[in-house]
């Protein structure tokens, strides 16, 4: 058996991400190649680390940073080492620790470099699984035709879902006529139903029902959910 490189590990939990039984179980009978891969972002990641203990801003991991504005003046070196790194659970981890709101010329470089490599991911998997929170968590009402956009680009797989979340906490005004078309296709569709519901969207209730007979498990339930949400 060849080992697992990471653009496999990547795209294996990209599919156990959507519910795919084959994929989970091939991650559990390799786990311990699994374990190898993030051995290897942690060896990578150990000069930041050294560098984060120093500034009083990590105890163990990256996962481990305190809020936001404590760590502010590191986001340049957080974004230098997010840029340069080669391991994916290294990129992972930083694309994470990233994905906050910070505001002004700090919060604009660090969605545009988020939004840039999540559109030059070609796997879907973990990473673009990970970017895509990032960017809709650093993401500003400002953003929100650019992430419209992105929730409409095929390319961009597992991490559209994501942009609709993010477009509903934005307000974003007249957001249901914006996506209820997203409602047929398989990559947005639970994230759409949740939104439609949330926003109370009448007009898309002929199309929920038509979801509850004919979807998977996960859309059935999200459209009974959001009819549930419309009729009051």
């Amino acid at each position: 058996m060849e080992p697992m490189g990471e653009d496999e590990a990547g795209e294996l939990v990209g599919r156990a991400l959507k519910g795919d039984q084959d994929a989970i179980e091939i991650l559990r009978e390799r786990r311990e190649e699994g374990k190898r891969i993030a051995a290897e972002a942690i060896l990578e990641a150990e000069p930041l680390m050294e560098i984060l203990r120093q500034r009083g801003l990590v105890r163990s991991s990256l996962t481990d940073l305190p809020g936001p504005p404590a760590y502010r003046d590191s986001v340049p070196l957080l974004l230098e080492w997010f840029r340069s790194a080669k391991a994916e659970g290294l990129k992972t981890a930083l694309a994470g620790t990233l994905g906050w709101t910070w505001g002004g010329t700090v919060g604009a470089e660090v969605y545009q470099s988020l939004r840039r490599a999540l559109t030059e991911t070609s796997t879907d998997g973990e990473l673009r699984w990970a970017l895509g929170m990032a960017v809709a968590g650093a993401a500003g009402p400002e953003h929100a035709d650019d992430v419209l956009e992105m929730a409409r680009d095929p390319r961009l797989g597992i991490a559209r879902g994501r942009m609709i979340v993010a477009l509903v906490q934005m307000g974003r005004v007249g957001l249901g006529s914006d996506i209820v078309d997203l409602l047929n296709d398989p990559a947005t569709t639970v994230e759409v139903a949740e939104a439609l519901g949330t926003l109370r969207y009448e007009p898309a209730t002929e199309r929920l029902r038509e979801l509850v007979h004919h979807g998977t498990d996960l859309e059935r339930e999200a459209a009974k959910e959001a009819l549930v949400r419309i009729k009051g």
